[in-house]
């Protein structure tokens, strides 16, 4: 089960890395090398920032209750969604960068626990297989779903994602407008 747990996450992750870019691209205007550079030090700080904290959490909670190693994945996705939704309708690039490393952060912070409690479930001789099957579980149906998931939600939200963002954006531009990320990087002029 928590091999299937982490598969329905890995859909949201290799979805967004396929994704993301060309959302950056169409909503902010950057060019190919910037979305580079602007998704590429969201992975690589939430990414370390959350296999990290999954580590710390789990070492901290699980040896006394070993249940806390699937309820940390739980909690941190819970929490994730609405970070990465209040990342797609930020109305501007440093508040998108902070929103989306906390997500992406909260949306790995399942790594250590969950490969933890693998190892411990199984006899020491079995460890390997184990690992395996779960790699297996997590990838195949992370990256087989995952990525043609994303690209179908997009394709269908495709006329109505550019009515949906004006609104917010101008919905949230009175409160954007007081915050101190809002003076630069500014999409589209809004």
């Amino acid at each position: 089960m928590l091999s299937f747990g982490a598969a329905s996450g890995s859909i949201l992750g290799y979805g967004l890395i396929f994704w993301l870019p060309s959302f950056f691209n169409r909503s902010f205007g950057l060019a190919v090398d910037q979305v580079g550079l602007f998704y590429g030090s969201i992975v690589l700080v939430g990414g370390a920032l959350g296999t990290w904290l999954g580590g710390v959490l789990g070492d901290r909670i699980g040896p006394s209750r070993p249940g806390g190693y699937a309820l940390i994945p739980a909690v941190c996705f819970l929490v994730t969604a609405p970070m990465l939704a209040l990342g797609l309708f930020a109305p501007n690039l440093p508040l998108a960068w902070v929103l989306f490393t906390i997500g992406q952060m909260l949306a790995l912070a399942w790594l250590g626990p969950v490969i933890t409690a693998i190892q411990h479930i199984v006899v020491p001789a079995m460890r390997a297989t184990a690992s395996a099957s779960f790699l297996f579980i997590n990838n195949l149906i992370g990256i087989a779903f995952g990525i043609y998931f994303f690209g179908w939600f997009s394709d269908a939200m495709k006329a109505a994602h550019g009515w949906i963002r004006s609104n917010i954006r101008s919905c949230t531009g009175s409160v954007s407008t007081c915050s101190p990320l809002s003076s630069t990087c500014s999409p589209h002029g809004v």
